[in-house]
């Protein structure tokens, strides 16, 4: 018979020896039941029992014994306390050498009552919801040691949804709490407990950040100096506080929180790590949920080189950073092979608390953003930096078209290289430089935009890439300098309004522009083209073409030789085509000299049925102005300006005014006379007038004369010679002519 036994003794032979256990080898304490499991690496001292809780070996009645965590007691009171029920069974969650339930009620847990023991202990104490004060006055003087205590809480999986809302261990930090130590989980799933504080800023005293991964020196270029960190599958706590770093120590390598390896982190609302001396949040290869977190001010350690950004995500990562804050960091956000959710995000401010850094809002090189309405402002580089095949939206996953803000940077609002593509429909963008660089096979899609520049080029296109500004308007008002400016690549600016220094569009090497959906090619052939409209190149009306069902006439455009004429002519399979020049509205039609001097103008009235023509004559012919139209006559009004005489040959021909009045001169008596007047518009003293009088007017021994008598007046006079007796003039309609 074969017999097994584990490695045993008592609780005290063990702690003496302090063996190091072989890998999965057991050890057996004979006095209290516990086991521990070796590791091949730590002694016994150092190894966590199985299950955590151990089995009481007798009642406690007294104040004697020393107590692991964990340590689960029955304790009977024979006089209760208000602390301390009669009768219960007892864990210990705190580590303290001395003190029973009744001492110590705050670092024991009550996880039954009653006097029996039972398995229902253990998943009662992993069930219970439970607050760890950290700092002066509280259950401990640091995070890690709250975090040792609180690790003993982790729950059981059970099915009940119900589980999924209660509240997980909080880690309260106490007012005027400082963290002066760093916090590193491995391989640890703590995702059940949260750090919470009472002040609404904790600091970091980053002089107590020395411990680095891989236990290197403290230098940025050889290791990472976290406050909190998780790696190697680990999860950190759910970080429910404001941090912020202190100056205190060198800043290089500092972070607030590190997750890499397959970690996982959660960040809560308005929680994060203010002002790291190098990068506030880092996730590389692990993924972190941060949506609202705050990680300004970060990257402002001293030296230029490095990676310092509020965000740095890379090698797989995935960070959910929708609606955060990085604003003032050195760099906004740093992507590298990873996947960021970045919509609503604010890093705006990028290296304004530094003259010599670059500032750019994001960095991204050979990842997938998701971006809508992010604040790139006023960096001091670039406010968008796109490398490597980066795909940059926000159209589509959880972002909702709302455009980038990249307004006041420095050298550039967007640059794009190697492949890389932004669609940011519904941007604001402006720079000192080149507001928008687009180069090496990128694209660029930034329809009903603003785009500009005050020194550079309002848009910049390269080395065959792409950009669409549908609907945009594009502008660089500094001299010499385009609204855009394409090389060798394509701009869609079906309705763009650009305008620059230099002009609004410049195509060179072979671009192309499309304008309202028809491509406009530099240097074209063009045969039986199919055309409606040709632009200028702002994108505005130049020319429009309007077809008829059946068109068999049109009109021809011939250009000519040295000292011939260039035409415009009608033609087509009629015998006979009439060519018409019409304005649009009252407008009129103008024929100018070669010093753009109008020579004619042609003027219409509304609801016009008269026209003049001009007729050409054949030899010994006259060439005719006459006056045609639908009425059966129709004058042929000659006018000229300010009175002013129509000449014929130089020589002026005379010109008449006429109007009517109805005169009554009544009884004029012998040898006297009477006088009336007539309204002629235009006469002027001098002119001589012609007097049409009426039959019934004429009366014996009266004579009638006329006169200008002041401008547009005739007077008409009746003047009776007769000898004797009174002339009784009839009334009627006098007529006087005024001509000059």
């Amino acid at each position: 018979m074969t017999r097994i036994q584990k490695r045993r003794g008592t609780a005290a032979e063990w702690t003496a020896a302090n063996p190091v256990l072989a890998e999965g080898e057991d050890g057996y304490e004979s006095d209290t039941g516990r086991t521990k499991i070796g590791n091949g690496e730590d002694q016994w001292g150092d190894l966590e029992y199985v299950g955590g809780l151990g089995v009481p070996t007798d009642y406690l009645t007294d104040n004697s014994g020393d107590y692991m965590v964990n340590d689960v007691v029955r304790y009977t009171d024979p006089a209760p306390t208000p602390t301390v029920d009669a009768t219960g069974l007892y864990a210990c969650i705190t580590d303290h050498t001395a003190g029973s339930p009744k001492d110590y009620p705050a670092r024991w847990k009550l996880v039954s009552a009653g006097s029996a023991w039972g398995v229902g202990a253990v998943s009662l104490l992993r069930e219970s919801r439970e607050t760890i004060a950290v700092g002066v006055g509280g259950d401990f003087a640091t995070i890690n040691e709250a975090l040792q205590a609180a690790s003993r809480y982790a729950s059981d999986y059970t099915f009940d949804a119900l589980r999924l809302t209660r509240p997980r261990v909080e880690i309260k930090l106490l007012s005027g709490f400082v963290m002066a130590e760093q916090v590193f989980v491995v391989g640890q799933d703590l995702g059940f407990v949260s750090v919470t504080s009472e002040d609404a800023e904790v600091t970091i005293d980053r002089a107590a950040l020395t411990g680095a991964y891989g236990g290197l020196a403290q230098n940025w270029r050889e290791g990472v100096f976290p406050a909190f960190t998780a790696m190697r599958g680990g999860c950190l706590p759910l970080i429910n506080a404001l941090f912020s770093m202190n100056t205190a120590g060198d800043g290089y390598g500092t972070v607030g929180v590190y997750l890499f390896d397959n970690a996982r982190g959660t960040i809560g609302r308005h929680a994060g790590v203010k002002n790291a001396g190098w990068r506030g949040l880092y996730v590389d290869g692990a993924d972190c949920y941060a949506r609202y977190s705050i990680w300004d001010g970060a990257g402002y350690c001293d030296g230029i080189e490095g990676v310092k950004a509020g965000l740095r995500a890379s090698n797989g990562a995935r960070v959910m950073f929708r609606d955060a804050s990085a604003k003032n960091c050195w760099d906004g956000a740093r992507i590298s092979l990873a996947w960021a959710n970045l919509a609503y995000a604010d890093f705006s401010g990028a290296g304004s608390l530094d003259v010599s850094a670059p500032g750019n809002g994001v960095v991204a090189d050979g990842s997938v953003i998701i971006g809508a309405a992010n604040n790139c402002d006023n960096a001091r580089g670039y406010g968008v930096q796109l490398r490597y095949g980066t795909v940059y939206s926000n159209e589509g996953g959880t972002g909702d078209g709302q455009g980038l803000s990249a307004q006041g940077c420095g050298l550039g609002a967007a640059i794009l290289d190697e492949g890389s593509t932004l669609i940011a429909n519904n941007s604001v963008l402006s720079a000192t430089g080149d507001a928008v660089y687009v180069l090496g096979n990128s694209r660029a899609v930034l329809n009903d935009s603003t785009i500009s520049s005050t020194a550079g080029n309002g848009v910049a296109v390269y080395e065959g890439s792409d950009v669409s500004c549908v609907d945009s308007t594009v502008s660089a008002p500094t001299a010499g300098e385009w609204g855009a400016k394409v090389f060798a690549s394509r701009l869609n600016g079906v309705r763009l309004n650009a305008t620059g220094g230099a002009g609004g569009v410049q195509l060179n090497d072979g671009a192309e522009l499309i304008q309202d959906s028809v491509r406009t090619l530099q240097k074209p052939t063009l045969v039986s083209a199919l055309i409606n409209q040709l632009n200028d190149i702002n994108g505005k009306l130049m020319l429009a073409f309007n077809a008829v069902t059946n068109a068999v006439n049109g009109v021809r455009f011939t250009n000519a030789i040295t000292g011939a004429t260039p035409k415009i002519a009608a033609y087509g399979t009629d015998t006979n085509v009439s060519l018409d020049i019409a304005p649009q509205g009252s407008g009129s039609v103008a024929v100018r000299d070669g010093n753009n001097a109008q020579v004619a103008s042609f003027a219409g009235v509304a609801s016009a049925v008269n026209r003049a023509t001009v007729t050409n004559a054949a030899t010994g012919g006259a060439v005719t102005i006459g006056a045609t139209g639908s009425d059966g006559t129709v004058a042929l009004n000659l006018t000229t300006k300010g009175g002013a005489p129509v000449k014929v040959n130089n020589v002026d021909v005379a010109t008449k005014l006429s109007a009517t009045a109805s005169l009554d001169f009544g009884s004029v008596t012998a040898q006297s006379y009477e006088d009336k007047t007539i309204t002629v518009t235009g006469a002027v003293s001098g002119d001589a007038i012609a007097l049409g009088v009426p039959t019934a007017a004429i009366t014996a021994g009266v004579a009638f004369t006329a006169w200008v008598s002041a401008a547009d007046t005739v007077t008409v006079r009746a003047h009776n010679y007769a000898g004797t007796g009174s002339a009784d003039i009839a009334s009627g309609t006098f007529k006087a002519t005024a001509v000059r």
